[in-house]
This record gives structure tokens, sequence and C-alpha cells, in this order.
């Protein structure tokens, strides 16, 4: 059996073993108590990534490490191929993992289908939702603008600009209902990026014709036109447009629902995600093969796990 075809059975296959294991039961907890039945109400970002994230890290320390160290690296000169061996295996696990939780989102999200914004309340709440008869009120709008550096070196200088307004049955009811405080809300966000090392006098008047923009084309919308409305859970984007509404901490914002809407055909709403989540599985693999292509095992190491048979894997130890 020849070195690589050891580390294949030895260490890569361990390692899918533990990557898929990983996937498939975090995502199916995930699913199942956090987008299903929100038992615990937590922060989508925090479900969908810090949790992941952080866990990924204990199969890969537990159970891949020990056959990590069969490599020999006494040669690397201070490279240390265990060590990066661990941080593309968990690299490889947590992406794959927090790219599935998104596609698990849209593409489990079920669509009721309503007669007005009225029922919206009488049914088991939902992902998805088409409502035949609403009035969008655009005029009773509220702003949170967000400015923000990000990029290498703080290089990016980003504007983002969160408006939400009131959705109700018809035009009627806006006399009726209180106007900050309906139950149902849309949000649009806008979002521009520029250089961060421009001056300071280049940077605000690029900020105000952003907001001047924003407005000019959130009031020329037809807010009304849209295929369906994509409800937002606890997360980044239903916080900023609580923000605008001055309610981010204050509990008379646990009873409304924000909503996004959508024109593109229903079936199209999961995109190419499937595809992201294929092509993590499949680069984590390769990195992680370029790792134990590049380093060779160590002979005594190797030795002192052989089972008497030594074509019967399923006597290896760990």
């Amino acid at each position: 059996m020849t070195d690589f075809q050891l580390k294949f059975k030895l260490i890569f296959l361990r390692f899918l073993i533990i990557q898929a294991a990983f996937i498939v039961v975090y995502s199916f907890f995930n699913w199942y108590v956090f987008m299903q039945r929100d038992w615990l109400h937590l922060h989508q970002d925090v479900a969908d990534f810090a949790i992941p994230g952080v866990l990924a890290f204990i199969p890969v320390i537990v159970f891949l490490l020990p056959r990590l160290r069969l490599l020999d690296f006494s040669q690397k000169k201070g490279k240390n191929p265990i060590a990066g061996g661990v941080i593309i295996a968990f690299f490889a696990t947590a992406v794959t993992t927090l790219t599935l939780q998104n596609y698990l989102l849209t593409a489990t999200g079920k669509l009721t289908s309503l007669q007005n914004i009225g029922q919206i309340n009488q049914l088991p709440k939902t992902k998805y939702y088409t409502i035949k008869q609403h009035y969008a009120d655009i005029k009773d709008n509220y702003v949170y603008d967000n400015r923000y550096v990000s990029g290498k070196g703080n290089t990016r200088l980003n504007f983002d600009a969160y408006i939400v307004f009131p959705i109700y049955n018809s035009v009627t009811d806006t006399a009726q209902i209180h106007r900050r405080f309906p139950h149902v809300w849309l949000g649009v966000c806008y979002s521009k990026t520029i250089s961060n090392r421009i001056s300071q006098t280049e940077k605000e008047q690029a900020y105000t014709e952003f907001k001047a923009n924003t407005m000019a084309n959130f009031m020329s919308r037809s807010a009304d036109d849209f295929v369906y409305l994509d409800r937002l859970g606890k997360s980044q984007r239903s916080g900023s447009y609580k923000r605008a509404l001055g309610l981010f901490d204050s509990d008379d914002s646990a009873s409304l629902m924000f909503f996004e809407a959508h024109n593109q055909p229903f079936a199209n709403r999961n995109g190419n995600k499937l595809w992201w989540v294929l092509l993590a599985f499949a680069g984590g693999g390769g990195m992680f093969v370029l790792v134990l292509a590049g380093t060779p095992l160590d002979k005594q190491k190797v030795a002192a796990l052989r089972p008497p048979d030594p074509g019967d894997f399923n006597n290896w130890k760990s």
C-alpha cells in the first residue's frame, strides 16, 4: 500500500466522515429546533453562524487530531502540518455548514397564501407569504442609516439605508390604525461602497448623494408590486428595521412582523445556494488533500497502529 493510500485510509477518510456527520447532525438540529419550532428564539446569526462556527472545532480536535499526528513533520523547518490540517479541516467543516444553513432556510421555508394581510395572525407563522389584497403605505416610512468601514486596512467605506413602512389591507385602514405601530412592516435595504481613502469632504458628498438617490428610488417604486413576502426572523436585518422605528431595545417590537418583498418567481428563491454548498464541500476537501500530499506519514507511528491483519481496516486503533 502506498504512502498516499495509507493517508487516504487513515486520515482523509476520517476527515470526510467527521465533516459529513457534523454537517448532517447540526443542520438537522438547527432546522428542527430553530427554523421549524423556534423553541429558543435565538438570533438567526447565532444559530446559523456562531454556534456551528464554534462547535466545528470539537470533532476536529477530538477525532481528527489523533490521526493528523501520524504525519511526519520533522523536516518541515518550522512549518507544522498538524496545525495547518486542523485549521483547514475546521474551516472546511464550518464554512460548508454555514453555507448549508442559508440554503436550508430558503429551501424548507413554507409558503402561505393569504386573502388579505389581516389573516396573518389567524394561521401558523411560515417563512413566505403571498397576499392578494394589501396596501403598502410608503409615505409613512422610517429610515435607519448606517456607516461602517471594512476590508483589509479599512480600505472600504460602506453606506446602508434601512427603510421600513407599514402594510395594511387597504388604504382606508391607514386612518384607523395607530400610524407608528402597525403590526406588519415591509423593509427595503439600500447599500453602497466607496473607497475609504478619499478626503472627508468627498466622503460626506458621497453620503449625501447616496441618501438623496436612495429616497428618490424608494419613493418612485411600486411597493405593492411583489410576488411574495419573506418574513424575517430575529436577525441583523430585522434589527436594523426595528432601529428605524426606534424600537430596537423596546418590548413594543416583540409583536411586530418584518418582511422583505421579492419579485422573482418563488421557485427561484434558492438561487445558486446549493452550488455554493457543494463548492465549499469540494474546496475544503481539496485543500485538505493538498496538506496530506505535501507531508509524508511517520512510518514508526503507522507501524504501531497496524492490526494483525493489515487488510482489516476495522481493527485499526484510534
